[in-house]
């Protein structure tokens, strides 16, 4: 099996550019939900009540599986959106309950944890324990590196997220561009 750069690079470039605006989306989310002042709002935006958090986050994993997953095939853009839209909310929540909420602050162990969900939901859909073992891997380290370069920033703004998500789906999006087979050649 050869490994084509550009492969890579195209399929790191999507998955970030796909996880970056899942994260715009889930920040944007997370921001109007906090700022909900619910006796003296008049502006709809900044009185979401938070039951639409879970809504904003099926979206944003739609988001992100559609766009990783037309880059593979047309097939693949419907099952990761499906299965994306459905993992983040309740990741989220999974993750939150394992740390106690306490670590959430700390950006490293929830993305870390987060990565390695979202790698191995992918990894699953290849149906080989050995790329599912490569993408769990590549979101582990996506989650450790976008939790460390965001990590010393104090605030946690919708921006953040947005880094976040662009550096995390960069390394999926590059396991993807590692493992996916090249047109008309078979790679397994």
């Amino acid at each position: 099996m050869s490994i084509d750069p550009r492969r890579v690079g195209r399929f790191a470039l999507i998955g970030a550019g796909g996880f970056g605006i899942s994260g715009l989306i889930i920040g944007l989310a997370i921001e109007a939900a906090g700022r909900v002042d619910w006796k003296n709002s008049t502006d709809i935006w900044e009185s979401m009540p938070i039951f639409l958090l879970p809504l904003f986050m099926l979206l944003a994993g739609a988001v992100a599986g559609t766009v990783l997953g037309f880059a593979l095939e047309r097939r693949m853009g419907c099952i990761f959106a499906v299965l994306m839209g459905i993992a983040y909310f309740p990741g989220i929540l999974v993750i939150g309950w394992i740390l106690r909420w306490s670590d959430f602050v700390n950006n490293i162990p929830f993305a870390t944890l987060f990565g390695l969900m979202l790698g191995m939901l992918l990894g699953f859909t290849t149906g080989k324990w050995q790329k599912l073992l490569l993408l769990a891997l590549a979101g582990s380290i996506g989650g450790v590196v976008s939790g460390a370069v965001t990590n010393p920033i104090a605030s946690y703004d919708w921006y953040i997220v947005t880094v976040q998500g662009a550096i995390g789906g960069a390394f999926l999006g590059g396991a993807i561009g590692l493992i996916q087979k090249e047109k008309g050649k078979n790679t397994d």
